[in-house]
């Protein structure tokens, strides 16, 4: 038996790492390769780099960032409610969605409307602001607010959201 290599490792294309022999080499006189190093480690495909890995853990770790959810009985007051948040810096933007269809119990029965959702991102610490403005401005008698964390995002994205909401 030589010791030459398939071009893509094995006959069917696989050859384990630092292996320079075929399966059916396994038993013969030449004795296996030894076991890779403890520190080395396979390459893999990273869609990030370390310095963004960094900027995204940075934005993390500086504030939490969630999605909050909330819908009204109209566009308008959609439109209405995401541009004065944002304008306020409670979000860094706003997304109207709709129309929706939503089922759902009130006063005993189940009902159907049409509806527009709006979704926030924003930090958690200005999550109390967005509730008191839709305590205030919201058409409905209890409005629908859901805060979903953003567990992960592009650095950029995440940072852009931190800076819209702060301070001025």
């Amino acid at each position: 038996m030589d010791d030459r290599v398939h071009p893509k490792g094995t006959p069917d294309g696989i050859r384990a790492p630092g292996s320079t022999h075929f399966p059916s080499d396994v038993g013969a006189s030449k004795p296996a390769p030894p076991p890779p190093n403890a520190t080395e480690r396979p390459i893999v495909a990273r869609t990030t780099t370390a310095t963004e890995d960094a900027a995204r853990e940075q934005a993390r770790a500086a504030e939490s960032l969630i999605v909050v959810t909330t819908t009204t009985a109209t566009e308008d007051a959609a439109r209405e409610l995401a541009s004065a948040i944002v304008q306020q810096r409670w979000a860094a933007c706003a997304q109207v969605v709709g129309p929706i269809t939503s089922v759902y119990r009130w006063d005993g029965t189940v009902q159907t409307d049409q509806e527009w959702r709006v979704e926030l991102k924003t930090r958690a610490s200005l999550l109390p602001a967005i509730e008191a403005h839709l305590a205030r401005w919201h058409d409905y008698d209890v409005p629908e607010l859901v805060a979903t964390p953003i567990v992960d995002g592009t650095a950029a994205y995440l940072r852009w959201i931190v800076d819209e909401t702060g301070v001025q």
